[in-house]
């Protein structure tokens, strides 16, 4: 009884034991950024990947922040390389996008969600 009670214990450990795993790459992102992936990645499957760029507006719907503040965060997430102005050398920036690592990252997602899943096999 008490080698099975160790050979139990012994296979809970491994169950439960944290997995080696690199973490996502979203993992390093603030929630409010997390939460845009989400908000992008439902607009591209809503309306194609057409439809990734976004706007200060945007923000203040989705968030409820004042425009200064979408505007605040858009700047210093400029500045970290996680947005960009969708118009390069724009004047004034009207309409963001996602870095490129991100746009990979969420294309990927939009890809594996729309390959066709209704014909597997019983």
């Amino acid at each position: 009884m008490a080698r099975a009670a160790e050979l139990l214990h012994r296979q809970a450990i491994e169950l439960y034991a944290p997995q080696r795993r690199p973490a996502p790459p979203w993992e390093s992102l603030r929630r409010v950024q997390q939460q845009l992936l989400t908000r992008l990645l439902m607009r591209g499957l809503e309306q194609g990947a057409a439809a990734m760029t976004f706007s200060p507006g945007d923000m203040v719907d989705w968030f409820g922040v004042s425009a200064n503040t979408a505007r605040e965060w858009l700047e210093r997430w400029r500045g970290e390389g996680f947005v960009l102005p969708a118009r390069a050398g724009a004047q004034r920036v009207r309409a963001y996008a996602l870095a490129p690592e991100w746009v990979e990252l969420l294309q990927g997602a939009l890809f594996s969600t729309s390959v066709n899943t209704s014909k597997i096999a019983p």
